[in-house]
């Protein structure tokens, strides 16, 4: 079996695209890793170009292999699939433009021929002899009838040919107004149509017989979160834990009966070791060795950068389009200059030697809804200044022109939390796709701590650094897996084939269904509710680490509340909380009795006696812990005294918290109370404090 990495190879890709359906997927907390097969027969030396890829994918991350041949090379470059097209842009402009002219010619013209008309009416031959009117112009032709006969047919004659001119340049304005009015539908459809670019990937292989293809490349718009299922047996002492992983994509690709696997790794780029320098030993007080790093500083935390806009050049003719169109836009159609000024242009298929770009979607991780007006920037030590820009409507951005280097890309907003990604490479005439999900800035930082090698449990999974120490990290997502799993570098696998189709919603895949042995409680607060809460401790049975996730509950079949499961690791002992039972309830009782006592100063004296009765409808035993509690002196002059518990109660002193451990037998009752005195000067009054 022969590898071959990818770089970008600008080529001419020929041929028919062989069948490579999606066989593999593998899901992350915001990507996924895309597996496609093809089985071709050899005979030599052949071309096999692979189905177009439409998925927003990061072109340096392509590789293809082949078991049964050898990969010799490999072509990837970008082809237009929007129905924006620049060439096609320029047409409808010099099409727009050459109606224009024609239409300044026929106006031009048209009023030419108005003057001469009215010049021409204005010329009234006089027959010999008759008197000049008053007023008459200067231009009245006088002579004799022969004479105003033959003028009169003269002008007559160039009046109708004038006329017909007239009509027909009008002719000519109408056909011109009615093709500027489509010439200007078709610029506002057209300024306004998405623009999006496929990749298409060959390779040449040489071999003989059967040989199997692999594609494989990471595509955004895809996640997975973690979620279970909590039903305990209400007459045993099991509970049935079912682990799903919510799984959504849109990707513009359906994932057919693929094999798919969900991890909490969070994809980054890797950073460099230090190295040590040699130590410089000068004079001092106290003197203590240090090793130095000789590596590169780490980047400080960004700060925000001064906001700029430039235009790309599909910006500048969607701008121009929507000018031209004027208010003569597609029905429906909303053309705001302003904010096409600002589409990121898509990457060129064959970018110039030795430079690369940056082009990606900036959505929002709690709505998955595209953000706009967000200031993207980016910084290298082989740019002399930063470049940055901004996302239009559609949450898109370009960074074109840049040479290679290692890059750091800073995305901020208002009301946003500022985000950042370092160490990015960028190779000479590649172009990289950069998507990011921000987060609210009410959001708060999930840190992460490291557990060396010695304390990893095992069995399980190996732990492995969520980031290098020592860097400045943006915060997780608490909501994704990578936070989740507590850094640890977990998989599961879907027990069958599963198909995920593009914009479709999200799916459950079970992952993990087993039943652990558990030791079921009751716990109940009489004082603040009748209700009782079910609680469940067990030491994680698992083989392996379960992350972090959101619980439904019930009880049997009935629904119990909802509680979020933390990290459960092997053996490690936890309490499960099942929610509530309410077919247990609890009922409070309290008596009263007021009296006096002393000699010189009285003090009244209130005595209270609290009786809890606690049910149990089910046919076992059932174990409840009553929880109640006594009010805290803060007063010297307020007494408290618990006088009495039956059964003796547990008591914390300094919370004035009694706790009650009991068994309650099946279908019976059981009941618990407690006495407890308050003393206070006559005439004082209670005022109680939370």
């Amino acid at each position: 079996m022969l590898s071959f990495g990818i770089g970008l190879i600008a080529a001419s890709v020929l041929g028919t695209a062989t069948d490579a359906p999606i066989t593999a997927v593998t899901v992350y907390g915001d990507r996924a890793r895309v597996v496609r097969t093809a089985t071709v027969n050899l005979s030599g030396t052949q071309h096999v170009d692979f189905p177009l890829l439409t998925a927003p994918l990061d072109l340096d991350s392509v590789h293809v292999e082949a078991r049964g041949a050898d990969v010799s090379r490999v072509e990837v470059r970008r082809v237009n699939m929007g129905a924006f097209s620049e060439e096609a842009a320029r047409k409808l402009l010099a099409s727009m433009e050459r109606v224009e002219r024609l239409q300044v010619r026929n106006r031009d013209e048209t009023d030419a021929y108005r003057a001469q008309l009215a010049a021409i009416r204005g010329i009234q031959p006089t027959p010999l002899g008759a008197k000049e009117s008053p007023g008459a112009s200067a231009s009245t032709a006088r002579g004799d009838p022969t004479a105003w006969s033959t003028a009169t047919t003269f002008l007559g004659d160039t009046t109708a040919k004038l006329n017909a001119r007239l009509r027909e340049l009008e002719r000519q304005a109408a056909t011109l107004t009615e093709e500027a009015k489509g010439l200007q539908r078709q610029a506002a459809e057209f300024a306004l149509a998405p623009s999006h670019s496929a990749v298409k990937v060959a390779a040449t292989l040489a071999g003989t017989g059967s040989a199997e293809l692999r594609l494989a490349y990471v595509t955004r718009d895809a996640r997975w979160t973690p979620a279970y299922e909590l039903r305990l047996d209400p007459d045993g002492q099991r509970v049935r834990v079912a682990l799903q992983a919510q799984v959504s994509q849109e990707t513009s690709e359906d994932w057919e009966s693929a094999a798919l696997t969900l991890s909490t790794a969070n994809p980054a780029t890797t950073q460099p070791l230090p190295r040590l320098a040699t130590w410089s030993i000068g004079s001092t007080e106290r003197f203590i060795p240090t090793p130095v790093s000789t590596g590169a500083p780490l980047p400080p935390q960004p700060t925000t950068p001064v906001r700029e806009s430039t235009l790309s050049e599909e910006a500048v003719l969607r701008q121009e389009l929507l000018t031209r169109a004027g208010t003569s836009a597609a029905p429906g159609a909303k053309p705001t200059p302003l904010a096409v000024a600002q589409t990121p242009r898509p990457p060129p298929a064959n970018p110039p030697v030795g430079e690369g770009s940056f082009v990606g979607t900036i959505t929002s991780a709690e709505s998955r809804k595209p953000l706009r007006d967000v200031v993207v920037s980016a910084t290298s030590s082989s740019l002399e200044s930063e470049r940055d820009t901004v996302t239009d409507t559609q949450g898109r951005y370009s960074l074109a022109h840049l040479p290679p280097g290692t890059y750091t890309l800073r995305f901020e907003s208002e009301s946003l939390r500022p985000y950042a990604r370092a160490d990015i490479a960028l190779r000479a005439g590649s172009s990289l796709m950069v998507n990011v999900e921000m987060l609210p800035d009410s959001f708060t930082q999930i840190v992460v701590t490291a557990v060396s090698a010695t304390e990893a449990p095992t069995p399980g999974p190996q732990l492995r650094m969520a980031a290098p120490v020592g860097t400045w990290q943006p915060p997780l997502n608490p909501h994704s897996p990578a936070a989740l799993a507590g850094g640890y570098d977990l998989t599961f696998s879907a027990r069958a084939r599963e198909t995920i189709r593009s914009g479709q919603g999200s799916r459950a895949i079970p992952l993990f269904d087993d039943t652990w042995p558990v030791d079921v409680r009751r716990v109940a607060f009489p004082a603040l509710s009748s209700e009782t809460y079910l609680v469940a401790d067990l030491k994680g049975p698992a083989t392996g680490i379960l992350p972090s996730g959101a619980a439904t509950l019930a009880v049997g079949d009935d629904p119990a509340g909802t509680a979020q499961l933390d990290l459960v690791m092997p053996g490690q002992p936890f309490t499960l909380p099942l929610g509530m039972d309410r077919a247990v309830r609890t009922a409070r009782n309290v008596r009263v009795a007021q009296s006096e006592k002393g000699f010189l100063g009285k003090d009244e004296v209130a005595t209270y006696e609290v009786f809890i009765e606690v049910p149990n409808p089910y046919h076992s035993p059932l174990r409840v812990r009553v929880v109640d509690q006594l009010p805290l002196n803060t007063d010297g002059n307020v007494q408290v005294e618990l006088l009495r518990s039956e059964p003796v109660a547990r008591q914390e002193s300094s919370t004035g918290v009694l706790q009650w451990e009991m068994v309650v037998p099946a279908s019976s009752k059981s009941t618990v109370s407690f006495q407890y005195s308050l003393s206070r000067p006559k005439g004082w009054r209670l005022q109680q404090l939370p």
